[in-house]
């Protein structure tokens, strides 16, 4: 049963350190955050960039560090929010439910299955789940954690949580 567990700890290690060409993705990364369009606002066009990514561009990542970089980049930009510090991060959590309850409400007012099959529909839920990660990593930002300290919690807990419901 160790062994298995193991074996298991080693698969999950690998599937999270396996990155393939992160550093050529990290450069169109950038050079993407850079280009941006005309929209009516700024965080809008932060949100536009953000859903760009996974439109098949190649981009086939998209990091916690590199969200974490374009969180900062838009707080020094666009000043406007409350500033990153520990002292804002419990109005973020309770920013980041609001837009929870906002992904929700997609689901449970047009059902699961036309979030995958309507267009239009899917590219509204997305966009509010990147406003979900925006405020994510704006909390993480404020409460100071790095990805590798994410990375570390989150290997430790599905490893507790890979033992416990065998």
């Amino acid at each position: 049963n160790r062994g298995h567990l193991n074996t298991q700890r080693r698969e999950l290690r690998q599937q999270t350190i396996n990155r393939g060409h992160l550093n050529t993705q990290r450069r169109e990364l950038r050079q993407q955050t850079i280009n941006r369009g005309h929209l009516n606002t700024q965080r809008r066009e932060l949100r536009q960039q953000t859903i760009k990514f996974g439109d098949g561009s190649g981009m086939e990542e998209f990091t916690i560090n590199e969200m974490l970089e374009l969180q900062r980049k838009f707080q020094k930009e666009y000043n406007r929010w409350s500033s990153i510090c520990p002292e804002n991060g419990k109005n973020k959590l309770l920013w980041m439910v609001g837009e929870i309850g906002e992904v929700i409400d997609i689901v449970k007012k047009n059902g699961s299955q036309p979030v995958v099959e309507n267009a239009e529909l899917r590219a509204h839920f997305v966009e509010e789940l990147a406003d979900v990660l925006m405020y994510y990593n704006e909390i993480l930002l404020c409460y100071g954690i790095t990805s590798n300290e994410l990375k570390r919690a989150y290997i430790e807990k599905a490893e507790r949580n890979m033992t416990r419901w065998k």
